[in-house]
């Protein structure tokens, strides 16, 4: 159940500057806050009792922003508090990729290299990719937030719907999938070279 709430929250946050585009005249400022909250309430819940391993409390501390946003969306009416939404989204993103550069356990990116791997440590080189993975996306989400938020508070709905219900999100899918092809050619040889030394080093020490 919290799998299905979790995957809703997601799904409804993926077309929330749609929703506000067609829903702002129907609905009114009120009830889109109010659902807003309820969006934000159900995604704590389902990431505080269902967390999956890996998944940083820093993220589930971006959900309480989202909440004050949509409360007082629903006390106050003014629409452009629903349009600083995504700013708030990718404002807290963007600083807890930052934040993780300087935690102990390591960036986020490597620790998801972590998790994927099953690996005790990452090599040198993988480490430093990771870290500059992770500075590419706190960069990338902050300079997005500030966009967001001038188009919320001085261009057009439909400017603001236009760039993050559709531009912004081309921009993710470009950089991942560029990561995702450099991983491949450059970091997935070192990896495996990795894993087979490691491999190499466990048969010898069961002979021994």
């Amino acid at each position: 159940m919290l799998k299905i709430l979790s995957a809703l929250a997601v799904g409804l946050a993926l077309v929330y500057p749609v929703c506000v585009y067609f829903g702002l005249d129907r609905l009114g400022v009120r009830r889109i806050g109010l659902l807003v909250l309820g969006l934000a309430l159900l995604r704590f819940l389902a990431s505080r009792f269902g967390r999956r391993a890996g998944e940083s409390p820093r993220f589930i501390s971006t959900l309480w922003p989202l909440a004050v946003l949509g409360l007082l969306a629903a006390m106050i009416g003014d629409e452009r508090l629903l349009l600083m939404l995504p700013t708030v989204v990718s404002l807290s993103l963007g600083l807890a990729f930052l934040g993780s550069l300087q935690s102990s356990p390591g960036s986020i990116v490597e620790r998801l290299a972590h998790l994927h791997h099953g690996v005790p440590a990452l090599p040198p080189r993988v480490t430093a990719y990771c870290r500059r993975v992770s500075t590419y996306w706190a960069v990338f989400l902050m300079v997005n937030a500030t966009i967001a938020a001038g188009l919320a508070l001085w261009g057009s709905l439909e400017s603001w719907t236009l760039y993050t219900g559709l531009y912004s999100y081309g921009l993710i899918l470009a950089s991942i999938a560029f990561e995702y092809g450099y991983r491949t050619w450059k970091i997935k040889p070192v990896m495996r070279a990795y894993k087979a030394g490691l491999n190499a080093q466990d048969h010898q020490s069961s002979a021994s």
